[in-house]
């Protein structure tokens, strides 16, 4: 079955002031252009900002607790974005930097998953209840990356691919910056090897078009 390219992004968790990462400050740091018109969004239910422009190829997302950067295709580097911004910024505290990678295929494509060397789960659902969900999840280590490789069905069928890279400088906020750049440099790199263990591991196609959107 094949799987359509929906949406990449780069994430630093941590304690981010979303008062300073304002656009002002993304435009003196070289991340915004000067004049350029740019959509704001917040969300009530919880605090952060979201900007974007049709003059950018990246979505930025702020919260209190992380900061997202989302590409509006495949090749555009998100992670390069979220590392200058890193690098501006030496002293904040990370937990930790991700790499995702979002794709979808169609229901009709589900059975074809219930084959091969990673499966989806089938079992006999009890009386009263209803299938909600079926997933397959594998979680694999190099270095201090981790590969989360998930793929979830039930209307539709979704695969997840996160690289979350450990930051193991403990207190050690500078380190911490250092390893985090490194590792948003390596974005690209990191979802393309990501990909390609999904790709083997479940035996699938994926494919790359850009979102009409």
């Amino acid at each position: 079955m094949a799987f359509r390219w929906t949406s990449s992004t780069a994430v630093a968790a941590g304690t981010f002031n979303m008062y300073v990462i304002q656009p002002h400050w993304l435009t003196e740091v070289g991340r915004f252009r000067e004049g350029m018109k740019l959509k704001a969004k917040s969300d009530m239910n919880r605090p952060g900002f979201n900007y974007s422009s049709d003059e950018l190829r990246f979505t930025w997302d702020i919260r209190p607790d992380r900061l997202m950067v989302i590409s509006k295709g495949p090749t555009d580097d998100c992670g390069a974005e979220l590392a200058d911004v890193i690098e501006k910024l030496p002293w904040t505290p990370l937990a930790g930097v991700g790499a995702n990678v979002e794709f979808t295929g169609d229901e009709a494509d589900i059975e074809l998953l219930m084959s091969g060397k990673c499966r989806l789960p089938s079992c006999n659902i009890p009386d009263g209840y209803g299938l909600k969900q079926r997933t397959v999840h594998i979680a694999i280590a190099r270095d201090a990356h981790i590969f989360n490789l998930q793929i979830a069905a039930h209307e539709r069928v979704e695969l997840s691919i996160n690289v979350h890279t450990e930051l193991t400088a403990k207190g050690r906020q500078a380190a911490n910056s250092e390893l985090a750049q490194r590792a948003c440099k390596q974005h690209l790199a990191l979802c393309h090897e990501a990909t390609e263990l999904a790709r083997n591991l479940f035996q699938v196609e994926l494919r790359y078009e850009p979102n009409s959107d």
